[in-house]
């Protein structure tokens, strides 16, 4: 992780509980475990996929940094994964069979509502920016996971702060979601 976070790569990992996915280690894991419990949570986390029926289950998110996404209580709603080296794509999200939606989740929403500070919430893209906020000491911020916000996700925002301060990235995509994202939530 030191190419990410530096000297606080042991505090990004202990409190956002970042990982590390290497191939094959949840399809070893599952298929060493007695429980089908264990499989059921690994397929529905959408940790370990099967391309079709006659084929073998195989690992989803494979050499990349693993991230959970939680919901306001914490529990595990899905994952997203950063891929180190030349892996594409950069980045992956859990599909939406376990019940995972993008568009209704926030990262880091579980922490960050207990640091609101002048019922601010400061609303970055990416959980890497995320994580380097918390580190900065702006622990009251959250990612969209993307650069698009859903009204849900606006709404969520609100139950919880008066201001919410939208960091996104200065390119013409950040920009672009920047104008709309303030345009919903005017209304």
């Amino acid at each position: 992780l030191g190419e990410l976070f530096g000297d606080h790569d042991k505090e990004a990992v202990q409190t956002f509980g970042v990982g590390w996915a290497n191939r094959h280690s949840l399809t070893k894991d599952w298929h060493g475990a007695k429980s089908l419990d264990k499989k059921r949570f690994l397929e529905q986390k959408d940790l370990i996929r099967q391309s079709a029926k006659s084929r073998p289950w195989h690992d989803y998110f494979v050499n990349r940094l693993m991230y959970p996404i939680q919901d306001v209580e914490g529990v595990v709603t899905g994952f997203t994964a950063r891929a180190i080296g030349d892996y594409e794509p950069k980045y992956l999200l859990s599909s939406s069979k376990g019940g995972f939606s993008k568009g209704e989740s926030l990262y880091n929403i579980n922490r960050a509502i207990k640091h609101i500070v002048n019922e601010t919430i400061y609303v970055v893209e990416g959980v890497t920016d995320c994580i380097a906020m918390w580190l900065a000491g702006y622990k009251n911020t959250v990612a969209i996971l993307g650069s698009d916000m859903t009204f849900v996700q606006a709404k969520l925002l609100s139950k919880y702060a008066k201001q919410i301060v939208l960091v996104l990235d200065g390119d013409d995509a950040g920009y672009r979601a920047t104008v709309k994202i303030h345009k919903m939530l005017k209304r």
